[in-house]
């Protein structure tokens, strides 16, 4: 079997601009539907010239880049470096973690109205959720792009003016509602080539059922590969 070939690039988090291919080794990462998968990685410090290794603590900077995963040419990850930790003075090594776009929506707010009058949204709930990922990552969030599948489901929010409500909360709601949608933050290629985020509404549900797959795993449980 062919070992994949990995990159690993990180972009200035408000441009979205590459700044830097990080050397990461010993990584790992996840990719979890309506809520954020991880990344961890450890970066070597050790050995490299004072300006090299200051380049790469502040090319994996929390809050302010976002990494990419690039497999075999293809970007299958995408998310906002969210700390730096477990330094080793006598390996050199750091550890870095980030988190898909998703765990960004559980620490930025919508809010909408006007003083002494409710504001009512009526739309599709994909719609909806569009709205409001627009209008908050619009506002000093990371750039992405939308793919949404209307639900072909409505619904009426009323907002008040003095409420503020939490984007993923929102997401998570809307989601749940009957028959709901999925969503995920995917990474992607701009049509340059470069990375980007998809906010992608998947309705009713993304993928296929087990019924049709005809995969089932049991959970608890340990999935067998061979035996």
């Amino acid at each position: 079997m062919t070992t994949p070939d990995f990159r690993y690039l990180a972009c200035n988090a408000t441009t979205n601009a590459v700044v830097d291919e990080l050397p990461l080794f010993g990584e790992s990462y996840s990719r979890v539907l309506n809520d954020a998968g991880t990344l961890q990685g450890n970066i070597l410090l050790d050995g490299r010239t004072a300006q090299r290794g200051a380049q790469l603590l502040a090319d994996c900077e929390p809050d302010a880049v976002t990494l990419y995963v690039e497999r075999n040419g293809i970007y299958v990850w995408g998310g906002l470096v969210t700390s730096q930790s477990n330094y080793d003075s006598e390996t050199g090594v750091l550890q870095i973690t980030a988190t898909e776009m998703f765990d960004y929506c559980s620490s930025r707010y919508y809010a909408a109205g006007v003083p002494n009058a409710p504001t009512y949204l009526t739309d599709d709930i994909s719609n909806l959720a569009n709205t409001f990922v627009t209008s908050v990552f619009a506002d000093g969030g990371p750039p992405l792009t939308l793919v949404v599948t209307t639900s072909g489901v409505g619904t009426t929010m009323v907002f008040n003016w003095y409420e503020q409500h939490k984007l993923s909360d929102l997401l998570t709601s809307l989601s749940s509602m009957v028959p709901g949608f999925d969503f995920s933050f995917d990474a992607a290629a701009d049509i340059n080539g470069n990375p980007i985020i998809n906010f992608v509404v998947s309705s009713p549900r993304r993928g296929v059922t087990s019924r049709i797959s005809g995969i089932v795993f049991d959970y608890p449980g340990a999935a067998v590969l061979s035996w």
